[in-house]
């Protein structure tokens, strides 16, 4: 199993677990931003070997070290970080294969609000509920 796990502030993790053991990954976990707590949860309820990689490795390094009672380890370096170069790679297989993707066809899939705008409707709610008041 892979679980890149992206530092999304505040002891938050943005992550997914999947098996990448045929030639199509499987997800187990869909993505989502949750508490790290949450991502080592799901970790050991997979009951199997968990390779984490991306950003959030080094943030949360000592959570998976006491947190974790499944067998687990870091990707290499070389693999640890998505590059240039791995979408080059993918992109050769897909002309590999024959495979065409256009680029519109990428959209971003935000999995939580950002923090201003979470800010922006308190501040609006707290507003509102002040002129209601008055």
């Amino acid at each position: 199993l892979v679980c890149p796990i992206m530092d999304a502030r505040r002891q938050q993790a943005y992550y997914g677990i999947y098996d990448v053991s045929n030639e199509v990954p499987v997800e187990i976990e869909k993505p989502d931003a949750a508490p790290i707590e949450v991502v080592l949860q799901k970790a050991k309820e997979t009951k199997r070997e968990v390779i984490f990689l991306g950003d959030g490795v080094p943030v949360h390094r000592e959570a998976l070290q006491q947190g974790l009672n499944v067998a687990w380890k870091e990707a290499p370096a070389h693999m640890n970080r998505q590059s240039a170069a791995s979408v080059a790679v993918l992109g050769a297989r897909y002309y590999d294969e024959g495979k065409i993707v256009s680029a519109e066809a990428f959209r971003p899939d935000y999995l939580r609000k950002s923090q201003a705008e979470r800010e922006r409707e308190a501040r609006l709610a707290a507003g509102e509920k002040h002129d209601r008041d008055e």
